[in-house]
């Protein structure tokens, strides 16, 4: 680690304080640096359907009211473990994406309008769960809502600017170009000190636009969740 001991998180909570947690097990300083806001929806009332899909954790506090042995569908592990948390205790899981997640679906014949897909709309009012709808022709309804915070955690760019920082951690594009948007240009020029760790190739390739890193790299540490 060096000198360079801290990593800054930039996801949001739910997850957030669970990466923090694995980044001190692993002797590392975390330090939250949340580039985006979670807004939930008001829980869906009851709804008689088939199934739920749920392709992020974040969409887990919209089916408050729903009967805990309705059918969940989720996207990985942590996801499922949340659901658990919460009750849930008739639970599939998939892979980790939103592909493994369409491919478990049409094994098991959940396609219809008889199934909610519980999704998020991103900054730009974009639906997160497009592709799986269109795919399987369920319902979509919006759990959560992904807004972008005024402005970055003042701690977190005294870190940038001291050059303390080793790496930070991105876990989806929206997360890199938020805070491409929110991280002053006065602090942006220490960052050529900062590697950017990222969740996936893709995500790897946003950050690499922005041309200001001493590295990107791709990488699982802590464990991640998809938003």
């Amino acid at each position: 680690m060096g000198d360079r001991h801290i990593v800054l998180v930039t996801r949001p909570e739910p997850g957030l304080s669970e990466a923090l947690n694995e980044l001190k097990k692993r002797g590392w300083q975390g330090m939250a640096c949340p580039a985006l806001e979670i807004k939930p929806s008001e829980p869906f009332p009851p709804l008689d359907c088939k199934a739920f899909l749920v392709t992020s954790g974040q969409a887990l506090s919209a089916l408050a009211r729903q009967k805990r042995d309705k059918l969940l569908v989720v996207v990985g592990e942590k996801t499922a473990s949340r659901a658990r948390e919460s009750g849930f205790v008739n639970i599939l899981v998939a892979s980790g994406n939103a592909a493994s997640l369409e491919t478990l679906c049409l094994a098991r014949g959940l396609t219809g309008p008889d199934v909610v897909l519980a999704c998020g709309q991103g900054m730009r009012g974009q639906d997160y769960g497009e592709s799986l709808r269109v795919s399987l022709s369920v319902r979509s309804l919006y759990a959560y809502k992904v807004l972008r915070p005024e402005h970055l955690p003042p701690d977190a760019l005294e870190a940038i600017e001291k050059e303390q920082t080793d790496s930070i951690l991105f876990y989806s594009g929206e997360t890199v170009v938020s805070f491409g948007v929110l991280c002053p240009l006065t602090t942006a020029r220490h960052l050529k000190t900062v590697r950017a760790i990222c969740y996936s190739e893709s995500i790897a390739k946003r950050a690499s636009a922005l041309g200001v890193w001493s590295s990107v790299e791709v990488g699982a540490y802590p464990p991640v969740c998809l938003i």
